[in-house]
């Protein structure tokens, strides 16, 4: 059974890339949520998102809005390659991005 699904996840590998490359056509910035609940406190700590790998090859500026001391934030804070926002406050994001008013 887990060779059929690895088969059929390499088999659709294809019409992946078309898709998500027709919606990074489509966008003016890539955005990175990860919660801010105590709960998640430890998932935020230790992972990253595989979708982050994506938006780094793409060139386009990225937000990430998420726990200061999240994984992510670490690895975006220490190659400047993202607009961080460490606080759940929306004011902050229309501060920190430009493109967050008018649109």
């Amino acid at each position: 059974m887990t060779y059929i699904r690895a088969f059929l996840s390499l088999s659709c590998l294809g019409e992946v890339r078309k898709k998500s490359k027709l919606i990074l056509e489509n966008v003016d910035v890539l955005y990175h949520y990860f919660p801010f609940e105590k709960i998640h406190a430890p998932l935020a700590a230790f992972s990253m998102a595989t979708k982050l790998v994506t938006y780094l090859g793409s060139g386009m500026p990225i937000l990430f809005h998420g726990p200061k001391y999240a994984a992510a934030a670490d690895l975006l804070r220490s190659h400047a390659a993202a607009i961080l926002v460490g606080e759940n406050d929306p004011q902050l994001i229309a501060e920190r991005f430009p493109f967050a008013e008018g649109h």
